[in-house]
């Protein structure tokens, strides 16, 4: 209702022949028929060629028509006729179909939208009361399989949980459980499923890290030769020369010996695991985390 007579409003300030994108569209033959040379052939036949190349249209101005078939299909003049319209000076709206004209508008959005009153205004009628069509299901059989994605192997035969055995369907089985278990282990394998973040899945292998460890024996080594700080080895006879008050020295014992710093004590790395206890069915209970 409101959308004709907003129409109507701008029809009247309109003031050429044709509407508005119409006349847009012809604007846009005008343009392009520049580029094309009228050859009057007769009062209403002509040959149109373009100026670049060869190509050539006859156009009839009385009955018209263009070999492009521009002008039968749109209703619209095509750039070969505007270009043999304008060589006679000729007003191209006059050649418009009238389907575009100001005219066919005002009597397309003329008429009114009959108004109504409201539901509660309305005449009460003892009549039977107007039921949609009752709806009646098709017989076919319906489909049981799922869809299947497109890199999943449509040939894929699923194990019942509860029952353990192939092709079962856990609705539509009677018959009884094969594995008792089978129904544990499933809410087992879901509460694993859900404590995933929280724990370590993965075992971790034992690490040994060797530090610098400080190996001072009890006893010396007598298999081994005595050396000097230059390497050179130690007789015997050049002991002899060896003053009093380091021979008479005590010899460490392995008390005297220092500790080794922390640092050079082997660590061993164990991999870290979390007792999560599981209440109320199989449930994780946060708060013992």
């Amino acid at each position: 209702m409101n959308k004709n007579a907003n129409l109507r409003e701008r029809i009247d300030r309109w003031n050429h022949m044709i509407m508005p994108k119409s006349r847009l569209r012809l604007d846009k033959e005008v343009k392009h028929a520049w580029n094309w040379i009228p050859n009057w052939s007769s009062d209403t036949l002509w040959q149109v060629e373009h100026t670049h190349n060869r190509n050539s249209f006859i156009v009839d101005t009385s009955k018209k028509t263009c070999t492009s078939n521009f002008w039968e299909l749109v209703g619209i003049p095509c750039r070969h006729a505007v270009a043999a319209l304008g060589f006679r000076n000729q007003s191209l709206e006059d050649f418009v179909d009238d389907y575009y004209s100001k005219d066919t508008c005002e009597k397309c959005y003329g008429y009114n939208v009959s108004h109504i009153n409201g539901q509660d205004m309305w005449l009460k009628v003892d009549m039977e009361k107007i039921l949609p069509p009752s709806y009646k299901r098709v017989p076919r059989q319906s489909k049981k399989l799922r869809r299947r994605e497109p890199d999943e192997d449509p040939n894929k035969v699923r194990t019942q949980t509860s029952y353990g055995v192939h092709g079962y369907n856990a609705r539509s089985c009677t018959s009884q459980v094969v594995d008792p278990e089978a129904k544990k282990r499933k809410f087992e394998m879901l509460a694993a499923n859900l404590a995933a973040p929280f724990t370590t899945t993965q075992a971790q292998p034992n690490l040994v890290i060797n530090g610098p460890v400080s190996s001072s024996p009890s006893q010396p080594n007598h298999s081994a030769p005595v050396t000097s700080a230059h390497g050179e080895i130690v007789t015997s006879s050049q002991i002899d020369n060896v003053p009093d008050y380091i021979l008479s020295a005590p010899i460490p014992t392995t008390d005297d010996v220092p500790a080794a710093p922390v640092s050079a004590i082997p660590r061993v790395l164990k991999p870290i695991e979390f007792n999560i206890p599981f209440h109320n069915d199989y449930y994780i209970d946060v708060l013992h985390l």
